[in-house]
């Protein structure tokens, strides 16, 4: 059995090539989690600001 997913391996990876912060990734995670399966994998994770500075994550 493997340790961790697909999404796991590919998001930490991604979100750290994009520079975000734990706190960030950590309170998208479970959202972003929710929208994909276990094997589906991760190719970008960019940040988005909103005109009120409300900072989002893509993935």
């Amino acid at each position: 059995m493997e340790a961790l997913d697909t999404f796991s391996r590919t998001f930490l990876p991604a979100t750290a090539l994009a520079k975000l912060s734990g706190t960030t990734v950590a309170r998208h995670v479970q959202v972003l989690r929710r929208c994909a399966g276990d094997r589906d994998a991760v190719a970008v994770v960019a940040r988005c600001t909103t005109r009120g500075r409300r900072r989002n994550v893509l993935a």
